[in-house]
Order: structure tokens, then sequence, then C-alpha cells
């Protein structure tokens, strides 16, 4: 079947398995158990025909599918392109949806409402070259891992519901550039072991306006950037080469008025301890942890090597340098 539409009216059906290839259609009367499928075969439910070969266009929407057999894939959409799945939920497979290809035969794939549960896995997403898919709106309920997206570039998992995984989401590459600018947006985590995890070779993983029940989650990825309330972790990294104007720039150009802060940092716990409100950490030993400047004209700076520099002079001015480091005078000058 390629290049065909099949409308499944509401009903149950038991059946052993589709195959189609480009620009296939198959719409159900609705995914509450309005077009139950039940399968009862060991593969892939509805499948490509050919699946390392590229193909188009598949549409699936409006179905139920549930595994009664020994199935392996709800949707096995191997080397499929440009695919449009909606209003789907998949039931009980080890892998609910499989998008795997290579060369880039497994992109731009959408899926909105789409439902896989009871799966080992709910959605695969791998091997190099299957990028820029994207979910909205779709959830992963009670799956060992939710969505793995696997040396896989740019995916988006948008305003979906993660909950009752052991890993919500699971971004690995196997090597550098392999599994780079994935984004984890807007999304509900519940009840998840851990919401979701980087491994080394994961590179620029953007976590942004989630919101996890519980904050547990595990980044070893390169450059993650993390905007999360419920994290425990803001996180920016930037690889931009280096600027006069500076890497991150903030400037406030109204009045300040009467000693009125451009930025506040306030660590509000009473609680017992001795946490560290403030930590500058860099690892030259030339140059400074913190410059002050009015004009161009550094005032005060914290220099790396330990010492306290207190006026507009050069730092190997002893009169006006306090502490350790190569100059080393106890006296302030015209400071």
């Amino acid at each position: 079947m390629g290049g065909a539409l099949v409308y499944i009216p509401a009903g149950t059906y038991l059946f052993s398995g589709v195959t189609g290839g480009t620009q296939t259609v198959i719409r159900g009367a609705g995914k509450g158990g309005q077009t139950l499928l039940n399968y009862n075969g060991a593969g892939s439910a509805i499948a490509t025909t050919t699946p390392g070969t590229r193909t188009y266009d598949w549409e699936i929407s409006n179905l139920r599918i549930v595994d009664v057999g020994t199935g392996t894939r709800g949707l096995d959409m191997r080397s499929v392109s440009s695919g449009f799945f909606e209003n789907l939920v998949i039931d009980g497979f080890t892998t609910g949806v499989e998008l795997t290809g290579t060369n880039g035969f497994c992109s731009y794939d959408d899926f909105r409402g789409v439902n896989a549960r009871n799966c080992t896995t709910g959605y695969l997403v791998g091997a190099t070259g299957s990028n820029s898919n994207s979910w909205y709106k779709c959830r992963a309920d009670t799956c060992t891992t939710g969505w793995m997206i696997a040396d896989s570039n740019q995916n988006n998992v948008l305003d979906c519901q993660i909950e009752n995984c052991v890993t919500g989401i699971a971004i690995t590459a196997s090597g550098t550039g392999l599994a780079n600018h994935n984004q984890i947006a807007l999304n509900r985590f519940e009840n998840n072991t851990t919401n979701w995890t980087t491994n080394a070779n994961a590179e620029e993983t953007w976590v942004q306006g989630n919101h996890p029940v519980t904050a547990s989650y595990t980044d070893n990825g390169i450059r993650t950037q993390i905007d999360d309330m419920f994290s425990s972790q803001y996180k920016r990294t930037n690889t931009l080469a280096a600027a006069a104007a500076g890497s991150f720039y903030f400037e406030r150009t109204t009045n300040g008025g009467s000693s009125l802060p451009n930025f506040r940092i306030i660590d509000s716990n009473t609680g017992s301890g001795t946490p560290i409100t403030l930590s500058v950490e860099k690892e030259r030993n030339a140059g400074q942890f913190l410059a002050c400047k009015r004009g161009g004209t550094i005032y005060q700076s914290f220099e790396n090597a330990g010492g306290l520099f207190l006026t507009g002079a050069a730092p190997t001015a002893a009169a006006n340098y306090i502490g350790i480091g190569a100059t080393t005078a106890t006296t302030v000058g015209a400071a």
C-alpha cells in the first residue's frame, strides 16, 4: 500500500499488520477507542514496506493501536520523512514509535496528540541523520524510557506530558556532533524516576520552561542550557569568541536613582549550614576575578594572585595593592 488513503470506521479490529510506502494515509474515527486496532502479531503493527529505503509523507491519525500479541513496534517509521501523526494511542509495544534511518532518511516528522503508553521505549529516534523531528502535546506514560533520542540532532519535545517512566527523556550520542541542539521545553514531568538525561557527548541541549513535579535529572552533556524554575540549576554556556563588550552583556540605560541596584542576588533561606552565595571561578593564573571600572579605568580589582588592587594605577604599584601575590604591599596609596 502506497499513495493510498484508508479510512477505518469506528469499531474493534484484530489485525496482523499493515505495510505501506510514500504518501500512505490511514485514518480512524478517534483514538479514544472509537477505532481500536488490536495487533496480534510478533513484529510491527504499521510499518514501511522497505525500512531501508526513504519514503515520504505518511499520515496516520485517530486510532488506538494495542498489542495483544508480542509486538515489537507500534509504528515502524524507519526511513520515513515529512510524516504527520495525530491523535493516536499506541499501547503495549516494545517500542511505540521508531524513527531511525541513515543519511537524514528519518527527518521532519511531526507528532501531535500521540500517546505512547506501557512501552519499553515510547519514542525511539536514532541513527546518524535522523534529525529535526517534533512532538507537540504528546504523551509518554508508564514506559521504561519515554523518549530515546540517540545520535540525532535538532529534535523538539514541546508541551508534552511525561509520567510514570523510569527515564522521561534520554539524549545520547556515541560521538561529538551527533546529538546537538535538541530541545525539551514546556513539558510536564510527573512521577518519573529521572525526568531527563544527557550523556557525555550530547551537545547544546536546551531545557526550558518545564514543570517537573520532582526535579530529578542527570546532565552530563556539553553546553547544556537549563532554564527551568523547578530544576536545581539555571545554566548558560557561551561558546562565542571573546569580545571587548563581554560574552554576556547587560546594560541599564535608565537612571538608577538613589542606590537602586541593577542586579540583586538574594539568598533568603535562614537554615543551618555554610552556603556560598556567589562563587566566581577562574582557572588562569593571570588576570582578575573581578574588575570594577568607571570611564574605562579600573578602580578596584580582585587579582588572580589573591590580592586586592584599590586605585586606577597599574596593579604593579605596590602602594595601591593589598594581599598576596607578586606584589605584597600592605599600605594603600591614593585610594
